[in-house]
Formats: structure tokens, C-alpha cells, sequence
């Protein structure tokens, strides 16, 4: 299947024109078994997940199927959320691109009068959210009897809202002899019997978890109490310089919390749930897309079906209540190819949780610790140098030389005058503002034992010194000795963990020799030291 084309569909040559202007090379695993069973009219369920290219797998058969003459609802594409009716039929709208197909989205949220209206100038299609769509068909502006196709997208997370009953009522008011599609990331008895009442001996297809489970997420969780969370998704996203994150959170009001107290901390984020009125939703979404926000903090119902792309990184806050949404949420990242990362935070009975994940979806979810602040200060600090020794020195400094000299006039000292204005800018912490000992207590010190949470990043190599916090060894001591004995700039040097008699360090595979000839008797706060490759 994998080495089909969309030529093998025996397609109209407009939508292989229109395919091919959208982009589309080759179908995905869904598609290639779905579109020949769409275009043959049989009944199917799909079960897939988000990100799969399901759209263009039922939308294709439709559009190829629609009497282009006949200008009355033809098809009706059900959708748990706005957003997801949205993308739809916006995906629809570019595979129509020459062939006249009038396509209406219907939703909650937006005038409905505008959509009587395009539905009255002769929709073909329609998509919408069933709460709408029940709501057009009691007022008798939508009438579906002439519907020859029904699509039900993330059935199961329809059910998950309420909508079984308006699904079947809207079902009732179309033609026996339609042809029902039915896709679903999951299959619960619920969707099954859904399935066995509406659908006519339908053919079911498989994505298996692990074909959308994606290769290249790191994936990595992360030991931590709930009253630190907050601290330490600050801390992974500085470490990470991600430039777009989602943040997953279980409920609207951890989601509101959350927004608040990384907001207060400087970030810029949004927050996302099912509570806020669509227009803020449109609002955050558009801007989230755009870049300007860094950072979506989202319950899993408003941020399913989104097409939401170079996510870099992925949090789970909260560990999600079901083995799949896990799969879901990650899904948001490491797409087109592109690698991605995803952390979730875990304590107490959610270690078993990420066990069973494991099992479930087939990937390894490598444990990982909590960064020191001193680590995110380093970091923050080199990296605000770097910054300022790259810029181009501007023409018009010469007004700031004068400061300048103003300041040494006033008998105060420069570097102290330099010092309060980083204090003010940078803001740093003072201390380490998160207590470790209890952490220390409940789990083994890494290098302990050997493990898979052990494991180096890609293109790193790990060291082990003979120093440690017992001998007041502060993590910016260890990135002074490696980057001053062995020439490296700080930047360059990946994950420090430090223990009580002993530390370990990353740096990149390129310079693991350099750091055996010149981290040899070497001293740090007076003990001499010597790096050696850690196994």
C-alpha cells in the first residue's frame, strides 16, 4: 500500500490536478485503504489517529462522488469541535478547486444567518458540529434527505462529549442507502455499537499505534510534585529555547491557573479549553499559529483535530486519563519529518501510568531529572552574552559612550552601575527555589544503576568527575573547568547532574578527546579531578 500513487485511484483528472497543486505526493496509510473503499460506496471505519492525512482519505470519494448538477446537501461531515469543522472544509475547499463544489461549514459560535444564507445559494457539502446541524434541521434550513454520504470524524471523542443522541437524530433524517464513514482513534464498546446500528456491514482499517507514534520524538518523563510543576516547565523551556510549545493540561481549571502563573513569570502564552467563548478561542488559536505566543496551555478537547505546526516541544503537565490520548498529544509534534520532543511531569501512582503507556503505544519514554536552577542560570546568562557579542555594533552608540563616561564621572563604580541594570533585566533568582531532598530520598541517584533513563542524547557524550555537592561544587564550577581546560564555550556542554560525591556531564561526541587529554588532574574548588567516559 505504501508504494501506491494517487494516479492508482482512477481519479478525475481535476482532482488529480487539484491534489497535486495542495502538495500531495504520495496517500498515507489510511488514505491508500480508505479512498478505493470510499469510491467503491461501501461502509468503513477508519481507525486512526490525528495527523494521518484522514481528511483527504473520506473527502476525496465525496467530492468524486457529488452530482455536480444537483445543488442540495449531498453529503454531511460530522465534527466534535469548531476547529476540526473548520479544517475540514477548508481541506475540502482546496481538492474542489476545479471541480464546483460548494462546501459550508456550520458550527456554533458564528451567525447563523450566514450560514442559512449559504446553504440556501445550494451547498453540496456540508460540515459542521452536531450541536448546529440539529439546530439548522429543527429550524428547517438544512434538509438532508437527498445526503448520500455521512462522515462521523473523531467519533469517539463526539461520544466522549455528549452528542450520541444528536449524531443519531441527524443519521434518521438521511437516506437509508447512504454511504456511512466512520473515523475514531479509539474503538470503545459505545462507537462499536454506534457502528453496528448505522453502518452496513462496514470494512474496518487499522492504523496500528506505532505507525503514528512517530520515530523522531524524544520522548522523556520527569519526576516531580505538583507544587513544582509550574517551576519546572519553566526551567525544561529555557533549557529547550523552544520557540512553540503546547502544554496539556486535564481540566479548564488547571488550564486558567497555569496561563495565569507562566504569564506572571514573563512568558507569553494563551490557554485553551472548552469553556471560553469561541471568538477568545478563534483569537488565541490565530495567534498561537502566527507566533505570536509562544506557548498554547490546552485541555485535550479544544485542542483536538487542530492542524498546528512546528510544535517543538510537547508537555504533558498532567498525564492524560487514557493510554491513547498520549499518543494524540504528542502527535503534535515531530511531524513533516521534522524531529520533536515531549516531557511529562509524573509522581506516586503515575509511574505505573507511564509504564503502561510504554506498553501500549511500543516507544520507550527515557526518565530524566529535574534541572538545577544554577544550570538555567548558567544557561540564560551565556546566552544573553552571546547574544549582545553578535549584534552588530550600531552607528548611533557613541550618545551611550557618553553615559558612559557620565557614570565614571559620578565617582560610581562601572561594574557595579553594569550589575544593577543585569539585575533588573535578566532577573535572576538568588537560590535554588525548588527542595531536592525529598526527591533525593524516594529515588536512586543517577549513575546508581544502569538503566534506560540513563541514556545519552543523540550526539552527545556522558562524563563522569569525582566531585559533588559534598565538596560545594556548584554546576557553574564544573562548566568553568570544561569550557576553560578544554576550550569549549559553555553553550556547547549539554546536561550536568550533579549527586553527592560525584557529577556527571554531556558534551558533544566531537570533542570527547579533547576532554580526555585535557580534564586530567584537574582542579575544581581544590580537588583535583579527572573526566572519564561514563558506560
Amino acid at each position: 500500500m505504501n508504494n501506491m500513487k494517487f494516479e492508482d485511484f482512477n481519479l478525475s483528472p481535476e482532482m488529480l490536478r487539484a491534489v497535486k497543486e495542495s502538495g500531495y505526493e504520495t496517500p498515507t496509510t489510511i488514505q491508500a485503504q480508505a479512498i478505493p473503499l470510499g469510491l467503491q460506496g461501501g461502509d468503513f471505519i477508519g481507525q486512526s489517529q490525528t495527523g494521518t492525512g484522514k481528511t483527504m482519505a473520506f473527502s476525496i470519494p465525496i467530492v468524486e462522488g457529488i452530482d455536480k448538477s444537483l445543488f442540495k446537501p449531498q453529503a454531511i461531515i460530522l465534527c466534535p469541535t469548531r476547529e476540526l469543522a473548520v479544517q475540514v472544509s477548508n481541506e475540502i475547499n482546496k481538492i474542489c478547486k476545479f471541480n464546483k463544489v460548494k462546501v459550508t461549514a456550520v458550527y456554533g459560535g458564528e451567525s447563523i444567518d450566514r450560514q442559512i444564507k449559504s446553504i440556501k445559494q445550494g451547498t453540496q457539502v456540508i460540515v459542521g458540529t452536531p450541536g448546529r446541524v440539529l439546530d439548522h434541521i429543527r429550524r428547517k434550513t438544512l434538509k438532508l434527505g437527498e445526503v448520500k454520504f455521512a462522515v462521523l470524524d473523531e467519533a469517539d471523542e463526539m461520544l466522549d462529549m455528549g452528542f450520541i443522541e444528536d449524531i443519531e437524530e441527524i443519521l434518521k433524517q438521511t437516506a437509508e442507502n447512504r454511504q456511512t464513514m466512520l473515523f475514531s482513534a479509539t474503538m470503545p464498546s459505545a462507537i462499536a455499537n454506534l457502528a453496528r446500528k448505522y453502518l452496513n456491514n462496514p470494512e474496518i482499517i487499522r492504523v496500528a499505534s506505532k505507525q503514528v507514534t512517530v520515530d523522531k520524538i524524544i520522548q522523556k518523563f520527569i519526576k516531580v510534585r505538583n507544587s513544582d510543576k509550574a517551576e519546572v516547565l519553566s526551567r525544561i523551556i529555557q533549557l529547550e529555547d523552544a520557540r512553540k510549545s503546547i502544554v496539556f493540561c486535564n481540566t479548564k481549571k488547571m488550564v486558567d491557573e497555569l496561563t495565569y502563573d507562566m504569564q506572571a513569570r514573563g512568558y507569553s502564552v494563551e490557554g485553551l479549553h472548552g469553556d471560553m467563548k469561541q471568538q477568545k478561542r478563534d483569537y488565541v488559536m490565530d495567534r498561537f499559529k502566527r507566533g505570536n505566543i509562544d506557548i498554547l496551555i490546552a485541555t485535550d478537547v479544544a485542542a483536538r483535530g487542530l492542524d498546528i505546526k512546528n510544535v517543538d516541544v510537547v508537555f504533558n503537565y498532567d498525564l492524560p486519563q487514557e493510554d491513547e490520548q498520549y499518543v494524540h498529544r504528542i502527535g503534535r509534534t515531530g511531524r513533516a519529518g521534522k524531529e520533536g520532543k515531549s516531557y511529562s511531569f509524573v509522581y506516586g501512582r503515575d509511574i505505573q501510568k507511564i509504564k503502561n503507556i510504554q506498553r501500549y503505544a511500543k516507544c520507550e519514554i527515557e526518565e530524566t531529572i529535574i534541572p538545577r536552577y544554577a544550570e538555567i542560570k548558567e544557561k540564560v546568562l551565556n546566552n544573553y552574552i552571546e547574544n549582545v557579542k553578535n549584534r552588530n555594533i550600531p552607528e548611533d552608540i557613541n550618545a551611550y559612550y557618553e553615559v558612559v563616561e557620565k557614570i565614571k564621572e559620578s565617582g560610581m563604580d562601572v561594574e557595579t552601575f553594569l550589575a544593577m541594570v543585569l539585575k533588573e533585566n535578566l532577573q535572576l533568582q538568588e537560590k535554588e527555589s525548588i527542595n531536592f531532598v525529598e526527591y533525593e530520598k524516594r529515588q536512586p541517584e543517577k549513575g546508581q544503576r544502569k538503566s534506560k533513563s540513563n541514556r545519552v542524547e543523540k550526539g552527545m557524550v556522558r562524563f563522569h568527575i569525582n566531585v559533588g555537592k559534598n565538596s560545594k561544587v556548584r554546576v557553574a564550577d564544573i562548566v568553568g573547568a570544561v569550557a576553560g581546560e578544554c576550550e569549549i564555550q559553555g553553550k556547547h556542554i549539554g546536561s550536568i547532574d550533579m549527586f553527592d560525591n560525584y557529577s556527571f556531564f554531556e558534551i558533544p561526541s566531537k570533542y570527547e578527546n579533547t576532554v580526555l587529554k585535557n580534564m586530567t588532574n584537574v582542579k575544581i574548588k581544590g580537588k583535583r579531578v579527572t573526566a572519564q567516559l561514563s558506560k
